[in-house]
This record gives C-alpha cells, structure tokens and sequence, in this order.
C-alpha cells in the first residue's frame, strides 16, 4: 500500500526531444494506491507469478531448467473513452518483460517511480500511446526492498470475518478520493488529473489464478 499515486506528466500538445510544445498536464494522480504480486506453488516448488501493474498484469511460468520465470500471458489495458456523448471500452496491448528473474534465489520485481506499477524488469515501460499522448513507467535498480523481513501473514476469508486488527480488510470502499476530478480530456485520453482511489486487498483473494477444485 502506498499513500499516494502520483501520475503521469504528458505533454498535451508536441513533444520533442523532452520539450513540449504546447502544456504539460498531470494525469492519473489518485490518493492511496495498491499493488501486490502472487506467487503460486504446487507440491513445494514455484509453479507461477502474477505480476500487478495498475489494472492490468501479467502471468509468468516458471522454468526449472533456466531457473528464472517466463512469459506466459498478459492482461490488455482497458480505457473507458467517450465519444460523441457515447462510452466505448477500448482495449490497448501492453508490451511485457518476457522474463523475470531471481535475485539471492527469491523472485525479484520493480515498482515504477510515483506510479508504483509494478514490473518484471527495470526500464522504461509505456503502456499507452494515443496520438503524442503517451503514458510510460520508469523502474530502475534503487534502494532494494528486503520484503520477505517484514511480512504479516493475512489468511483469506470470506468479507466481514475479519476481526480484531484485521478489520481494516472488511472495508470494501475506495482508499482515498472518491471521484474524478479535473476531467476535460478524459474523452481523449481515458484519464483525470485525479483519479478515485483503489479498491482494498479483498479484489484479489483469488491469487489471480484459477482456482483448484474444492475436494470433498
């Protein structure tokens, strides 16, 4: 969880070597933001990764042989954008890492600056690209995050059985704002300068994989 999504500076006009011809606007900055990774095993040994980035992500297979895990499928991006006074849901491919590595024999990810989409490799991500409109993640190697020293294990359950210092998990509202604001090219680029805030962790209880059939 991160307090605040800061978004994305496009260049609504032309943009040349860095330099805008025409205004530079902030799109997509939200309060509170979520993130998350799953990784699945299977009798011990790592079967698959899901990689979250924003509303999309992708899934990664592991391969003993190389050791590392490999590109299996990616979730599209899907803008709402309206047009002539009509809503079209449109749906842009997103370009993966094709591989994703261990690091110390743990699997490692990137979170993007301000944005924190999170990405199977360091680099320039873009994600969209509409007219000059473009909208990208930039991941690096900075300071590295030792997670696995400060996890809180959460089981799953069903909503509203949460108790005690787990209560916050019941809350199915948006953490942060509520609303867009500052809309006047949403219809062309399928973003406010801000946006609602994220639905909490219960959305992703499923693990994002198919779930195994429940033995009796």
């Amino acid at each position: 969880f991160y307090p605040f999504n800061y978004g994305k500076d496009v260049c609504v006009g032309l943009e040349e070597f860095g330099f805008c011809v025409g205004e530079w606007r902030t799109f997509g900055n939200h309060v509170g933001d979520w993130e998350h990774v799953s990784l699945r095993f299977q009798n011990g040994q790592p079967l698959q990764i899901y990689v979250d980035t924003h509303s999309f992500g992708a899934w990664y297979n592991w391969n003993s042989e190389t050791e590392r895990f490999e590109f299996a499928e990616g979730k599209p991006l899907r803008e709402t954008v309206k047009h002539n006074y009509k809503k079209d849901n449109v749906r842009y491919d997103v370009e993966y890492p094709q591989y994703l590595d261990l690091h110390d024999g743990r699997p490692e990810v990137f979170s993007a600056n301000g944005s924190h989409g999170t990405w199977a490799q360091p680099g320039k991500h873009t994600y969209l690209h509409i007219l000059t409109v473009h909208l990208d993640d930039l991941c690096e190697r900075g300071l590295e995050w030792r997670s696995w020293e400060n996890l809180e294990i959460h089981e799953t359950g069903d909503l509203d059985s949460f108790t005690g210092d787990e209560t916050w998990i019941n809350f199915r509202g948006r953490w942060g704002n509520i609303k867009k604001m500052e809309c006047e090219l949403d219809p062309l680029v399928g973003e406010c300068g801000l946006m609602e805030g994220p639905f909490g962790p219960e959305r992703h209880f499923q693990h994002d994989f198919p779930q195994p059939p429940v033995c009796s």
